[in-house]
């Protein structure tokens, strides 16, 4: 005898194969989702693979001008010292004073490049989106 539903309907599937169908379709929505995560993480690696290596290039050279840069300074500035003081005292007053310059710019600029650090995004945001999607479909199909 045909099992019917409350409003008269008989069902389109018998209950063992919806669950079948239903387990399939979440192992389908399962790797999708990982095959995305998948993709996300990829692509994002290419990226920061190819920043890095920019980065580390462009520090390199930015290392190199900035030691010039400071020698000539250094340089500079004990001269100039050295007109109104003995050159004794211009020689360590000159890199000192560099030096709380430089390392209070660099503290400013590293609190900065750590905020921002903070305040980055690693984990797939797709993913996570696509995931809560899914979790939404699931519970309508379960009820």
């Amino acid at each position: 005898m045909p099992i019917e539903t409350p409003a008269g309907h008989k069902p389109e599937a018998p209950l063992g194969q919806l669950l079948r169908d239903l387990v399939r379709d979440v192992r389908e929505l399962l790797r999708g989702e990982i095959d995305l995560a998948k993709a996300e993480v990829r692509e994002s690696l290419a990226r920061l693979s190819r920043a890095l290596v920019l980065v580390a290039l462009g520090t390199g050279l930015a290392l190199a001008a900035a030691l010039t840069l400071l020698f000539t300074l250094n340089r500079g500035l004990t001269a100039l010292y050295a007109l109104g003081m003995e050159p004794a005292t211009a020689v360590w007053l000159a890199p000192l004073t560099l030096t709380v310059v430089f390392a209070s710019a660099a503290a400013l600029i590293l609190r900065k490049g750590a905020a921002v650090l903070q305040a980055t995004q690693v984990l797939p945001r797709e993913t996570g989106r696509s995931l809560r999607e899914s979790k939404e479909w699931l519970k309508t199909r379960l009820t």
